[in-house]
């Protein structure tokens, strides 16, 4: 509920009135490879068999992944949803290590989001980093929907909450540009980022998530 309601809530979503499903992949924050494989294999089905309106890509946001290993059949999910005009926004992930050791993060396609502080641009202190993460958003002190009310929200941290950023401004992109390919949605993001996050770790870019509607 939080996820979604920081990229498609209606007070203070990201992209207000996106139409958006849900695909449940993990119990109570935990889960396996190959449930999220069968979640990623389900929307693939869904968007190719299902797709309605004149959008020719879907934005797939991915506020999971692996704690301490990749898995090659994860990364492969993401990169077949990629080919399926699917465009996965993935969460880098919350443990202050390389990125690139993660899975779906080290899967190659669509973007790895991190994290920035709340009072400065810069990389967040549990932020995953490295060669694999493509921008950055905010992801400390977020406002988020609590689940199971109308009118109650907390206040989070965490690259789970970062991603929903991204994935609101690619579902606006999609909106006013219906034909864009992934690659497309990918460049348009990263050309109109700001090199402004400060204090990244080694390797790791300083692009920070920018959009003017």
């Amino acid at each position: 509920t939080g996820v979604a309601g920081i990229l498609g809530g209606r007070k203070l979503g990201a992209s207000k009135g996106v139409t958006i499903k849900s695909v449940k992949v993990l119990s109570n924050t935990s889960g396996s490879v190959s449930t999220a494989i069968s979640g990623i294999q389900w929307a693939v089905q869904d968007w190719t068999n299902n797709s309605t309106g004149n959008a020719l890509t879907a934005i797939l946001n991915a506020s999971f992944g692996t704690t301490d290993s990749v898995s090659l059949t994860l990364n492969a999910a993401f990169a077949s949803a990629y080919q399926a005009n699917i465009f996965p926004v993935i969460a880098s992930g919350n443990s202050a290590i390389d990125a690139c050791t993660l899975s779906p993060q080290s899967a190659g396609v669509g973007l790895v989001v991190g994290s920035i502080s709340y009072t400065k641009d810069y990389q967040s202190s549990f932020s995953n980093y490295g060669g694999c993460v493509d921008i950055f958003a905010p992801g400390e002190k977020i406002i988020y929907p609590r689940s199971g009310t109308f009118d109650q929200y907390f206040n989070g941290a965490g690259t789970s909450f970062s991603a929903p950023f991204v994935s609101g401004i690619a579902a606006l992109y999609v909106e006013k540009n219906s034909q864009s390919t992934p690659d497309q949605i990918k460049q348009y993001l990263l050309s109109k980022a700001l090199p402004r996050v400060t204090r990244v770790s080694k390797n790791t870019t300083n692009l920070l998530l920018n959009y003017q509607g």
